[in-house]
């Protein structure tokens, strides 16, 4: 076994904060955006139904 000087971290631990740092950096460039719209439920329904089908079909495959 290894000895690890004073003050070093096990490998583990190194990693899991290079990971945080990359996670902070990547959270600090993601911006939110927020777009109202106007129209009735039917124009909603008729915009979500594609995504709702692949939605569908992908769980439908995963439940296989």
């Amino acid at each position: 076994m290894q000895g690890r000087g004073r003050g070093e971290q096990p490998r583990a631990a190194a990693v899991g904060a290079d990971e945080d740092e990359a996670w902070e950096e990547s959270k600090k460039s993601k911006e939110l955006y927020v777009q109202t719209r106007s129209g009735t439920l039917f124009n909603f329904l008729d915009e979500f139904e594609p995504t709702l089908i692949k939605h569908v079909v992908h769980r439908s495959t995963l439940s296989r």
